[in-house]
């Protein structure tokens, strides 16, 4: 199999079970989820896939060395997600951890095909279901790890701050010590950690962005309410999600469709506002080797740590944002 990522250029699969895995129905389902929740409403430029950034871990996982069964768990970490991604977690969750789709990433692997491909190569399922087993994928925030290095190089190229080059370059400044990623110098370490602030207030976490969800969030409370959805149809594809909510007809729903615009979502003040919408803090303040030392960035350069500080109170306090119909 032959992908072209956008991040990673020309890539061939030769294993036969990343073959199958890629091509089951889990992962193709993933091909028709956003990356960023509402975004590409907003803006057809925002079109990245959840499939792609799942091959971009697994291909980062099979960059940095990591063995089968992890690089398996990096390429099936996000089947949890539903239609338009973290918006989910404004329905039904907490918008501040956005962990809702964690709870059910166990049942989806062991309700498909997957269980029966994973005891045919001898990897164990359990593990595979818990992508925490596994310390190059999945790491507590503030550190590296793979699934947060994907999703920084390719929403950023996606932005348009770095180019494919720039991201090889980024990514060669990157290296498994003691078992975990790590930055090979301050230098990669500020760049790296500076992209991802930059990249987590212009996409992640403002007034936008939360607002939209937010928003969106609120047609769908109704249309469970009022039965014109269900839970299990979060598990379709946006497009078909989004179908669902468009056809039912429902005043009240199509009134909130109709401010999914960055003309209707903007900017207000505790003075005046009409919803408050909260975020993620999402930020990563990473280690690196200074002649054989692990040191953390904020730790050695205090002008990063004040715009960390900056930035999670920032995101405390909340987006007021005021709603143009």
């Amino acid at each position: 199999m032959i992908i072209t990522d956008k991040v990673y250029g020309k890539q061939n699969v030769d294993d036969g079970l990343i073959v199958e895995l890629l091509s089951s129905p889990e992962l193709e389902r993933l091909k028709g989820v956003g990356q960023y929740g509402t975004w590409y409403l907003l803006d057809k430029k925002f079109d990245t896939t959840r499939f792609e950034h799942s091959f971009g871990v697994y291909y980062l996982l099979k960059h940095f060395g990591a063995a089968e069964d992890e690089r398996v768990a990096g390429l099936l970490h996000d089947i949890n997600h539903t239609a338009f991604s973290h918006v989910v977690d404004y329905v039904l969750g907490d918008p501040s951890t956005q962990e809702f789709g964690d709870s059910k990433h166990h049942d989806i692997i062991m309700n498909s095909t997957i269980p029966s491909l994973l005891k045919r190569m001898d990897i164990s399922v359990s593990k595979v279901c818990d992508p925490h087993n596994f310390g190059l994928l999945e790491r507590n925030l503030p550190d590296l790890c793979c699934d947060r290095i994907d999703y920084c190089l390719r929403d950023s190229v996606c932005c348009g701050f770095i180019g494919k080059d720039e991201a090889a370059e980024l990514l060669d400044g990157l290296i498994v010590h003691d078992g975990e990623i790590v930055c090979k110098g301050m230098d990669s370490a500020s760049r790296f950690a500076r992209l991802f602030l930059k990249t987590s207030k212009f996409l992640w976490s403002n007034e936008l962005q939360s607002g939209s969800f937010l928003v969106l969030a609120e047609a769908i409370k109704i249309a469970l309410k009022k039965g014109f959805v269900s839970e299990s149809d979060l598990f379709l594809t946006d497009n078909e999600f989004y179908s669902l909510l468009k056809n039912s007809g429902d005043n009240e729903i199509l009134d909130f469709l109709g401010m999914m615009s960055r003309n209707s979502i903007v900017p207000g003040s505790k003075d005046d506002y009409d919803i408050i919408a909260k975020s993620k803090v999402r930020f990563v303040d990473p280690k690196f080797l200074d002649n054989g030392k692990i040191k953390r960035l904020s730790d050695v350069d205090k002008v990063f740590k004040k715009d960390v500080d900056d930035f999670k109170g920032w995101i405390g306090e909340g987006f007021y944002i005021k709603l143009r119909k």
